[in-house]
């Protein structure tokens, strides 16, 4: 439930209220239980208790004879929240629910202000939106890495269908009381209605530019952000900066001014373009914590992206969503990734491929790299694997398996060297896991080795036929597991090693054994259950780590 809904009820509640003829000075003393009635069995949730506060205040101010003011109600709404649960102040839904009422009663009629008169409720179907939008804007980006261009295009064509879906289901409601199949027709038409407006909404979503994911801003942005917001606005209000921006919009609204609309439209491209534009020009390689699974996210200095696998929990494959809907997707926004060069499968289980479904679905990908293992219909292939084939062919993404001696080329200055397999395995402990592609990443000698989950049978290969070089940074393969060539570690001789795993797994992932040979070879031992995600950089010289815990 939302503050509208609370808005909605205190009106059809004052309006029951004038209805029965009761008398003004008691309007208060009865509106008032009702809604802390309402706002207690819809879970008092930051947004409806705010509504409600603002509401219950300015009902008294009302019976107190006294004029209201939105910013000493807004901030009692606050006050009263914050005291009865000081946490509430670090909920995005209190945030976000202050942050937009702040917009909507400051910002708006400023905004009216300058917009030239549009028809009817225009200028209001216009405001209000972009008031909340504005309101909302740093705190959206910080959260979600989300900017939508196109929501006050949305608000535009939709409102006027949720007033009407909403006067329809009160209607229906009240005919529910009296004649159950009158009720009936009148949901007809509120479901034809409902159509229009889903159909409305997945419009606007599909156009170009309808969502831009930018990198998480610093926190001092977002603080620094309202001041700069209110003092632009303060400036507007002087008569002879309006006078301009309303001769400047009006020649907009009349198709003139084709000049400044152009140079608009190029200073917000230069604008998303340098917010989503690297800022450090160095390799990075995010080890993503998704719990017991692998996701591995490579930056190029060049701007390119390859992730490496996407998690996977229980059934993901099956079901879509799991680690990629939920840590691997949002991390990438995070990040102000836009687009992949290339998704790297490294063998066909849920631990490392579930994710890859809702990463198809939610960024756009040049390629996709498979093992050769899966595409057959072979034993150890799991439920589901199939559904992400499909997937990724129904999109029209190239897609191909590697073997040894394949290389991927998405940056000038970086290799991606396969070394595994020579052949999909046959006949070993696990032949899905052994068929798993090894990686090899050269970047200015700086080298990182990929091993999805192999184990004894494929280590013992390459330690054997010589494709096993020293590589400083490590994936240590099967998250540590016991199934490892006792010869493996010591060729690789890494610097650092990381094990991405899940904390109190079934498995017990890392098998105490090999963590002990690790400490022995490498400078630093991390893991994504204890140290969270582990960040890897370099400029070409040296690396350094970093981790999310």
């Amino acid at each position: 439930m939302s503050g509208y809904h609370v808005g909605v009820v205190t009106v059809i509640l004052l309006a029951l209220l004038r209805l029965l003829r009761v008398p003004g000075r008691f309007i208060a003393w009865v509106a008032i239980p009702v809604l802390l009635f309402y706002a207690v069995m819809t879970g008092l949730g930051p947004a409806v208790f705010r509504s409600t506060i603002m509401a219950m205040l300015l009902l008294l101010a009302y019976h107190l004879g006294r004029q209201p003011d939105w910013p000493t109600t807004l901030a009692a709404a606050a006050g009263i929240i914050l005291i009865c649960n000081p946490l509430d102040l670090y909920d995005i839904g209190f945030q976000l629910s202050f942050a937009a009422t702040w917009g909507l009663l400051y910002l708006t009629p400023k905004l009216a202000q300058l917009l030239p008169k549009f028809p009817g409720n225009m200028s209001l179907l216009i405001t209000v939106p972009l008031a909340a939008q504005l309101a909302t804007l740093p705190l959206v980006v910080l959260y979600f890495n989300l900017v939508s261009p196109v929501s006050v295009l949305a608000n535009l064509l939709t409102a006027h269908l949720v007033a009407l879906i909403m006067l329809f289901g009160g209607i229906s409601l009240l005919f529910g009381l009296i004649l159950l199949p009158l009720a009936g027709f009148v949901n007809v038409a509120t479901g034809l209605l409902t159509d229009l407006f889903l159909w409305l909404v997945q419009f606007c979503s599909s156009l170009p530019g309808a969502a831009w994911y930018i990198p998480t801003p610093p926190l001092w942005l977002v603080f620094v952000y309202y001041p700069v917001l209110v003092g632009l606005f303060e400036l507007l209000r002087r008569p002879d900066w309006q006078t301009v921006v309303k001769q400047l919009l009006g020649n907009i609204a009349k198709g003139r001014s084709y000049r400044i609309v152009v140079g608009f439209l190029l200073f917000l491209i230069l604008t998303f373009t340098w917010l989503a534009w690297p800022v450090d020009h160095r390799l990075e390689i995010h080890f993503i914590d998704v719990g017991q699974g692998d996701s591995a996210l490579i930056l190029t200095p060049n701007g390119g992206a390859v992730l490496v696998d996407a998690g996977g929990w229980r059934d993901e494959l099956i079901t879509g969503r799991g680690a990629g809907d939920q840590v691997v997707v949002p991390y990438l926004h995070r990040l102000g990734i836009n687009r992949l060069d290339a998704l790297i499968i490294t063998h066909p289980h849920t631990d490392h491929a579930g994710g890859a479904r809702a990463v198809i679905q939610a960024i756009p990908v040049k390629m996709v790299v498979v093992s050769p293992y899966g595409l057959a219909g072979e034993d150890e292939v799991d439920k589901g694997y199939d559904i992400l084939l499909k997937e990724i062919r129904d999109k029209g993404i190239p897609s191909h398996p590697a073997l040894a001696g394949n290389r991927l080329k998405v940056d000038p200055d970086i290799t991606l060297r396969f070394l595994s397999p020579q052949e999909k395995y046959t006949g070993t402990r696990s032949d899905a896991n052994n068929s798993s592609l090894v990686m090899l990443l050269d970047y200015q000698g700086r080298t990182a080795l990929f091993t999805g989950d192999i184990e004894t049978e494929a280590e013992e290969d390459l330690v054997q036929n010589g494709h096993l070089p020293k590589s400083e940074v490590l994936k240590v393969p099967h998250h540590g597991s016991a199934y490892c060539h006792p010869d493996f570690f010591a060729q690789v001789y890494p610097e650092v090693a990381v094990i991405s795993v899940g904390a109190n797994n079934r498995f017990g992932h890392p098998a105490p054994g090999t963590v002990e040979a690790l400490d022995k070879i490498c400078r630093k031992v991390y893991r994504t259950d204890k140290h969270g995600a582990v960040i890897v950089k370099t400029d070409g010289a040296k690396w350094q780590v970093s981790t999310g815990k």
